[in-house]
């Protein structure tokens, strides 16, 4: 599994995604940290967040993924959203912020919610269209 991968490659903390049989509204995970692997099922309404066919999450071009990251930053409610906040809360584990998705969760809605996400964003294009 990529997880073991990720682990022996040096990575603290990997969490692996899989979509699950319901599409959107399953998701396999796998979770190592201290060289454990821990493997579990999460779905969407576990984190009050609703489950949505993925036709309504899927993006589509450079153009219109750009759209769809801007109107979540601009405060959007959708599942595209409810996307970000798990792969953000995620990722908030991965950097220690949270122990868990659950208490990740809210720092991830705060992120978004506050306009901090959008700021680092702007900084993050005026940085790199400052190295072209």
């Amino acid at each position: 599994m990529q997880s073991g991968a990720c682990f022996r490659a040096g990575s603290g903390c990997v969490f692996v995604f899989a979509g699950g049989e319901a599409g959107a509204s399953l998701a396999h995970v796998a979770e190592v940290r201290n060289g454990d692997i821990r493997t579990y099922d999460i779905t969407p309404e576990e984190f009050e967040l609703r489950s949505a066919p993925i036709s309504e999450i899927q993006g589509g071009d450079t153009k219109a993924n750009a759209d769809i990251i801007r109107r979540i930053l601009d405060g959007e409610r959708s599942p595209r959203r409810d996307v970000v906040l798990l792969n953000s809360a995620a990722a908030l584990m991965v950097a220690g912020r949270a122990n868990n998705i659950s208490e990740a969760m809210p720092l991830a809605a705060e992120s978004l919610d506050s306009g901090a996400a959008r700021e680092k964003l702007a900084k993050l294009v005026e940085f790199t269209s400052k190295r072209q």
